[in-house]
């Protein structure tokens, strides 16, 4: 039987369109194109892993980020949680298991880059998202540009840059990103206030992200200030019911980078007053294809390390340019003084999640132990930081016949290619009574 590709149609290099990009004091440089990252003026693709760690003790950090980079994480990312960090309103704490300035000199000791993620709401089964307490009691609107609720955020971020100053690239640091808010997809002009807010306080970095999944017309994002970053889950803790779930569409070779987008075909590609994000002007980046996966109160699943390899090296081959793991490195749940700290119906949020157990099923669990998936993606990875100058330039072409999700016996694959070679990518399901795959590179 022959398997033949759909024609290859070159799409073209936007360079410098973006406000982002620095050198650090070396002179080496990170800037952003329209279809991959660069590092030192060649294609770049990093592979980033997230650990909290607040949800860690201190004298665990540098063993566990040495883990991550064993197993070939390039770029840790991290959540500033502003409830751990100002629980009392006026009363912060950066010390201790809060010492996010331990943390990134701990990381870049063990030679890892890192994307900070700083809020204001980040969620990450956070109580209320990571607002404080105090926060949700006051009279003006959250996540929004009214001038009461950017002053609290000033200080906020005020009091990051404390930690942080001068640990940034530009400064021959390790911070070579920054992520605002979190999940927030209808609202441009707050996520480039927070850009610009943070900019004046001195955040500076060669890459700014924001999450960019809705409908099939993206997020609405400041286009040209920002970078969106995309997940996928192998299975759905937060559905409703208990019913066993089909074989997630993240196992079919898709170029489709919205998580939600799946049902395209029934949802608008173009918003009611016009929107579109331009997918075309930006890198297919993540930051959350599922490492493993939290397990809810009434919802279960227990994840296998092939669920994690075959999630990655579909969305790799579907020309995924940043590598981005949620969660890599699980964690535990401080109690805090005043309440406990995980998401749960009590707050107004539909999950009840475990009161201190983040483990997530995670490459590295909350206990440092090794699981399957952190040897499986590790292959992965060696190609990625072995291959990824060739590999990142590369687009997709899919298979001349498409593959439906519940499609459980034909052969999946796709191709990366620049017209003159490239990679072809394969993943075979086998036992999908038992939600385990076989995949091949």
């Amino acid at each position: 039987m022959q398997y033949q590709f759909k024609k290859y149609q070159k799409s073209p290099l936007l360079t410098n369109h973006l406000n982002m990009g620095g050198k650090n004091p070396n002179g080496e440089s990170i800037d952003v194109t329209s279809l991959y990252f660069t590092r030192a003026g060649k294609p770049w693709i990093g592979v980033m892993g997230e650990y909290h760690f607040v949800r860690d003790a201190r004298e665990n950090w540098y063993r566990e980020l040495c883990k991550m980079k064993a197993g070939g994480i390039t770029v840790v990312a991290t959540y500033l949680f502003w409830i751990y960090h100002e629980e009392t309103e006026g009363q912060f704490d950066f010390t201790g298991d809060r010492d996010v300035r331990k943390f990134l000199t701990d990381a870049q000791q063990a030679g890892l880059d890192v994307i900070i993620r700083i809020g204001p709401w980040a969620h990450g089964e956070c109580r209320n998202g990571a607002f404080p307490d105090w926060l949700l009691q006051k009279p003006y609107k959250l996540r929004d540009n009214n001038k009461d609720y950017m002053e609290k955020v000033r200080v906020w971020y005020e009091k990051i840059y404390e930690q942080v100053e001068g640990l940034f690239y530009q400064d021959g640091g390790n911070i070579i990103g920054i992520q605002f808010e979190n999940e927030l997809t209808d609202n441009a002009e707050h996520l480039f206030a927070l850009k610009k807010l943070a900019l004046e306080i001195g955040f500076h970095a060669p890459i700014y992200t924001v999450t960019g999944w809705n409908s099939a017309y993206g997020a609405k994002i400041p286009t040209d200030e920002v970078v969106p970053v995309f997940g996928a889950y192998p299975e759905a803790p937060w559905a409703e019911h208990t019913e066993r779930l089909p074989l997630s569409p993240h196992y079919v070779f898709d170029k489709t980078r919205n998580d939600s987008a799946i049902g395209r075909d029934l949802i608008a590609e173009v918003d009611a007053d016009g929107w579109r994000l331009p997918y075309e002007n930006y890198p297919f980046a993540t930051c959350e294809l599922g490492g493993g996966m939290q397990v809810t109160h009434h919802r279960r699943p227990r994840i296998g390390g092939m669920d994690i390899y075959a999630l990655s090296l579909v969305k790799l081959g579907s020309g995924n340019n940043l590598v981005g793991y949620y969660m890599y490195k699980g964690g535990t749940n401080k109690i805090g003084k005043l309440s406990t700290l995980n998401e749960s119906k009590a707050t107004g949020y539909p999950n009840d999640y475990s009161i201190l157990s983040y483990d997530f099923q995670a490459p590295v669990s909350e206990y440092g132990e090794i699981r399957e998936q952190y040897r499986l993606t590790n292959l992965l990875h060696l190609f990625v930081n072995d291959f990824g100058e060739l590999l990142a330039p590369m687009e997709t072409v899919m298979a001349q016949t498409e593959i439906a999700p519940e499609d459980l016996s034909s052969l999946r694959y796709c191709m990366r290619t620049d017209g003159k070679s490239g990679f072809v990518f394969v993943i075979i399901i086998s036992g999908s009574q038992s939600f385990r795959m076989l995949m091949e590179l």
